[in-house]
C-alpha cells in the first residue's frame, strides 16, 4: 500500500515538474520572440509578449499549487486510512487479551 502511495506521489511530482519545465521553455521562447518582434517591429508587440509570459508563469505556478495540494490530500487521506487500520489492530489486540481473561 504504501509502494503505491509513493509511486503515486512520485508520478505526481514528476508532472509538476514537467509542467514547470515546459512552462519555463514556453516562457523563454516567447521572450526570444518578444525580442525579435521589438528589434522589428514595436514596443507595443513586445509589451504584449511580456504579459503572455507572465500568464503562461502565473499558470504554471497555478499548477503547481494544484498538484502540490493533490499530493498534500493524498497523504492525508493514506494516513486517515493508515491510523484507522492501527486503531482497528489496536482494538483487535485489546479485544483478544480481554476474552483470555474473562474466560
Amino acid at each position: 500500500m504504501q509502494d503505491n502511495i509513493i509511486a503515486e506521489i512520485k508520478q505526481i511530482e514528476e508532472q509538476a515538474e514537467l509542467n514547470a519545465k515546459d512552462a519555463v521553455q514556453k516562457a523563454a521562447e516567447i521572450v526570444n520572440e518578444a525580442r525579435i518582434a521589438m528589434q522589428k517591429t514595436s514596443k507595443t508587440a513586445y509589451d504584449n509578449a511580456i504579459k503572455k509570459v507572465g500568464e503562461i508563469l502565473t499558470e504554471a505556478e497555478k499548477q503547481a499549487a494544484e498538484l502540490t495540494q493533490k499530493i498534500v490530500s493524498s497523504g492525508k487521506i493514506e494516513t486517515d486510512k493508515l491510523c484507522e487500520k492501527s486503531k482497528q489492530n489496536a482494538n483487535n489486540a485489546i479485544d483478544f487479551i480481554l476474552k483470555d481473561i474473562i474466560i
